[in-house]
């Protein structure tokens, strides 16, 4: 699905996320199950489909805690939080911190999601010195974990926060 969506075919790649979740629904709880429902509500959150990710979102979650699984704990408050967001739930960012502080302190590499999507919350706020230090909190975490291609997505972003400040050498040097 992730290759559809990346082609550009949301409808292929939402009908192959779909089928995932049909095949994981009658299984027990597992990761497998935990990761297969946290992507597909992620992709729902994406797609603007908001109560399905906060449904499926809510599901991998719980698996997550009753499992012990960090990484997609992360993920699934970080979609929870973003999806809250788009709703206009003040809660979005309890969530999102929560991903994060859990992300942190386990390593995680969903960590630098987490702190991204927390800073997305608080330039939507109109806070944009705090959007600009998470931002590069998260370049850090993508980087300590080799996400290149989320460093290099993030430092285009750094560009122009730098350009915004002013930061004329900066914007250049990055």
């Amino acid at each position: 699905s992730h290759v559809a969506w990346l082609a550009r075919d949301a409808a292929t790649s939402t009908r192959r996320i779909g089928r995932a979740v049909e095949l994981v629904r009658a299984l027990p709880a597992s990761e497998l199950k935990a990761h297969v429902l946290g992507r597909a509500a992620s992709s729902a959150s994406v797609g603007g489909r908001n109560e399905e990710a906060l449904a499926l979102g809510g599901e991998a979650l719980a698996l997550a805690e009753a499992l012990g699984l960090d990484d997609v704990r992360v993920h699934a408050l970080t979609t929870i939080g973003m999806t809250r967001m788009q709703l206009g739930d003040d809660e979005s960012e309890r969530d999102l911190e929560r991903a994060v502080e859990i992300g942190v302190a386990a390593s995680s590499p969903e960590a630098g999601r987490a702190v991204s999507n927390l800073g997305v919350e608080a330039f939507l706020r109109g806070d944009v010195a705090r959007f600009r230090e998470l931002h590069l909190e998260a370049i850090r975490h993508y980087e300590r974990f080799g996400s290149a291609a989320m460093a290099r997505f993030s430092r285009g972003h750094a560009v122009g926060l730098a350009d915004f400040y002013g930061e004329w050498d900066e914007a250049i040097r990055l």
